[in-house]
């Protein structure tokens, strides 16, 4: 309980009801109180009741003193009423003009959501007993069984005829023997409880006689609680209110989103600095103006639009929430999520919009970026699709021209004339040449699409360059140019794709034996080098051709710019040395050309030098030099002739046991005609395998399942599904899983080979057919077949 503790009490006299509230008194009745009140202070009890008798002198008619006392309080109480201050002053003028000798008031402090707030003041101070009980606990008493009595008006005189009530009273008056009780109304509301400790000698006409005076200051009393109760509510509203408002306010100032006040004009009556900040501008700045002053001008036509639309009311809600663009004092743009509200005054005129903008720039660079990158990556796979199309379009029907040709040379039961001989190697020339400019073109146009996979890897240049020279050997023996390379002492590695390596260093020796005399030599040195950003390898391909002027050498690497060479007879497509410097600039690596005229060229590859790996790893996937076919002489007629003079492996089986003689079983899928006959060709230089064609992959599935063949040899592109998708299906049941397989398909993507390679291919050979390699691939099978591990 909130017991109010009164100032020091005021030096003079208490007021009574006989000169506060009433007439005068007969003369007679004026000298005894004069006498009383003259006499020397007596603390005794007698005279203190005695002075109180003689105050409670009965009130005049016309009650003038009362009106006057009533006047008093009310003024008094109105101007500054506080329970724990001016609430004593009111309890210590009741307690004087009534006669009591101790006092209490109850009022209501406020009243909340978890219920009512009161607050106690006892007079004199210090009267209540410590732990007394809380007002809400004693007021719920009263409710409960003396609110009959306390509900009739007036007062109620509690004495020892009403022992409860008297001991509820004594919980905050210990030593009250009598005492008068009412409660307080204003405005038919319960306001709260006065109670006055009566002195236990007075008499019951004067109790009645202060029951009645109190009866009548109940009113004023009750209006003085009651607009203090109000006043504190208003003052506590007020203060909420503006508790309120610092807290809106903080917020408003530290939110990290832009905020502001827009008037329906479109000027800006407040901002918060994060709007400031993604506007560019000063507060002073900006309240200066007008949302549209900064506004991008594209977008300024809606948004006053929207602005039109949610005044007049024809916007659910009037919100709305839209990406725009601001415009900052430096000229740059700034994209923000806005979304406005419009309020609206009591009388439902526009007052004004509450805007709230996100700056969303890096965002909206984000997806600028994604939808880009979406779309190189549409156009990119797009690309690869035309270029796959295009090279199986392309080289289709160059396998048929070059593989028909390959088998009238080598074909031992109709011999060719010198003359005939003659005309198929032209032939086999033009169709080599036709294929070189197919793979160029294809290979510039992967690498300037950015669709050329690479897989970088630790690799021994040694190895790579002995693959590469392997492969131009024949090239270098017909145009009578030698080979020169010494292995290096110390084995040097790079990490680089080995596919694209061969490629570069495959380039380089095309062009060297091209462009050189016959007799003449093209050496090749691997070393290492120390660079400014590190230790590299250089591979150096050295010609003795006739050189290169500094203009030449300019102009080295411009596409489809054969320097001069177009008119030697030699043939080419002038973008050889292109393909192969964008990919040295896609593994990291770099090339360079010394060269003077009469003297030679030299081309030095140089790649960053790579850690020595603990173990020698075999090249992952990709088929061993037997099976690759050159670059420029598109087949290999002298290892075909080779093949058909010797037996296959199953042909020297029979020779040493005919009695286990067998079969080696070959299922073709193929949905090209001429590409089956030419294959049907070759395998007849093979008497001893079988050959089983599926003109598609539904074909090929049921055939395998029923047949179940000793190898596959599929197109990756057949009528109704790829190759991929055929072992796939394949591969899931047990009885036709791992059967060996071999790819023939004139898709030549680097990315479409590793992705064979993944599915199980042993070998990946490219359109145009290769006779030999086919010869060698079937062979190899074969001989596992013969002799398993």
């Amino acid at each position: 309980m909130l017991f109010a503790r009164a100032t020091a009490c005021e030096t003079v006299p208490r007021p009574t009801l006989a000169t506060a509230a009433s007439p005068a008194p007969p003369q007679g009745h004026r000298q005894q109180r004069t006498r009383s009140t003259n006499a020397p202070q007596n603390p005794g009890k007698a005279s203190s009741v005695q002075q109180t008798q003689t105050s409670l002198g009965t009130p005049e008619p016309d009650g003038s003193d009362s009106r006057s006392l009533q006047e008093r309080i009310l003024r008094d109480c109105l101007n500054a009423f506080d329970p724990d201050e001016d609430g004593r002053g009111l309890l210590r003028q009741l307690v004087a003009a009534l006669g009591g000798d101790a006092g209490f008031l109850a009022a209501r402090h406020s009243r909340t959501s978890d219920g009512d707030s009161w607050v106690v003041t006892v007079e004199p101070e210090g009267a209540a007993p410590d732990g007394a009980p809380s007002w809400n606990q004693w007021d719920a008493v009263v409710n409960a069984e003396i609110a009959a009595q306390l509900d009739q008006g007036g007062g109620w005189i509690v004495d020892a005829r009403a022992p409860h009530a008297l001991s509820l009273v004594r919980g905050l008056l210990p030593k009250a023997e009598r005492a008068l009780l009412a409660r307080l109304h204003h405005r038919g509301e319960r306001l709260g409880l006065v109670g006055l400790s009566l002195p236990a000698a007075l008499s019951d006409e004067h109790c009645t006689a202060a029951r009645t005076s109190l009866a009548d200051l109940l009113p004023t009393v009750a209006a003085a609680v009651g607009s203090a109760m109000l006043r504190r509510q208003r003052d506590a509203a007020l203060h909420a209110l503006h508790d309120q408002r610092e807290g809106y306010r903080a917020v408003f100032e530290m939110a990290a989103v832009g905020i502001a006040l827009i008037a329906p004009s479109g000027r800006l009556l407040d901002v918060n600095p994060r709007y400031c900040e993604i506007i560019g501008r000063s507060q002073a700045e900006l309240l200066e103006l007008s949302f549209a002053d900064f506004t991008h001008p594209d977008d300024l036509a809606q948004d006053l639009a929207l602005v039109e639309a949610a005044v007049s009311g024809h916007v659910p809600g009037s919100r709305f929430t839209r990406e725009k663009r601001y415009l900052r004092p430096d000229g740059s743009t700034v994209w923000a999520v806005a979304r406005a509200v419009l309020v609206r005054d009591a009388h439902g005129r526009p007052a004004h919009f509450v805007t709230t903008v996100e700056d969303i720039t890096e965002r909206k660079r984000y997806q600028d970026a994604m939808i880009s990158a979406q779309a190189a990556e549409r156009a990119t796979r797009a690309k690869s699709e035309f270029l796959s199309r295009m090279s199986h379009e392309l080289r289709t029907p160059l396998n048929a021209m070059l593989g028909f040709a390959q088998l009238l040379r080598v074909d031992s039961s109709q011999p060719l004339s010198s003359a005939q001989r003659q005309k198929i190697e032209h032939i086999e020339r033009a169709g080599a040449h036709l294929l070189a400019m197919i793979n160029d073109v294809l290979d510039l146009s992967r690498v300037e699409s950015g669709v050329v996979p690479m897989v970088a890897e630790t690799l021994r240049v040694g190895a790579v360059v002995e693959d590469a020279l392997h492969l131009l050997g024949s090239a270098a023996r017909e145009a009578d140019v030698r080979l020169i390379y010494a292995p290096p002492v110390q084995e040097l590695h790079v990490r680089a794709d080995r596919v694209r390596l061969r490629q570069v260093l495959s380039n380089l020796l095309s062009n060297a034996v091209k462009y050189n005399y016959p007799g003449g030599r093209v050496s090749v040195v691997v070393g290492r080098e120390q660079r400014r950003d590190g230790p590299c390898v250089s591979v150096a391909i050295t010609d003795t051709g006739p050189g290169l002027t500094p203009e030449q050498i300019g102009r080295l690497f411009e596409p489809f710019n054969r320097l001069g060479a177009e008119r030697s007879g030699v043939e080419g497509t002038g973008i050889g040395l292109v393909i192969t410097r964008r990919l040295l600039d896609l593994m990291q690596g770099e090339v360079d050309v010394d060269s003077r005229p009469g003297r030679g060229s030299t081309f030095i590859v140089r790649l960053p030098l790579a850690d020595t790996p603990s173990h020698e790893a075999p090249a992952a996937g990709e088929p061993a030099a037997r099976y690759a076919a050159r670059p420029d002489a598109g087949s290999s007629v002298d290892d075909a002739e080779e093949f058909l003079t010797s037996p296959s492996p199953l042909e020297l089986e029979d020779q040493e046991a005919s009695q286990t003689k067998r079969s080696f079983t070959v299922l073709y899928a193929e949905d090209n005609e001429v590409n089956v006959e030419l294959v049907r060709q070759v395998m007849r230089m093979r008497p001893a395998y079988r050959l089983l064609v599926a003109h598609s992959g539904g074909q090929a599935i049921e055939l395998a399942r029923s047949m179940r063949p000793d190898m596959l040899l599929l197109d990756m592109h057949l009528g109704d599904m790829s190759g991929l998708d055929v072992v796939a299906v394949l591969d899931r049941e047990a009885a036709t899983a791992g059967i060996p397989r071999i790819a023939l398909s004139a898709d030549a993507l680097p990315d479409q080979i590793r992705a064979a390679r993944e599915r199980g291919f042993k070998i990946y050979l490219t359109k145009p057919l290769d006779v030999g390699a086919l010869l060698r691939a079937l062979d190899d099978q074969a001989q596992a077949v013969v002799q398993p591990a």
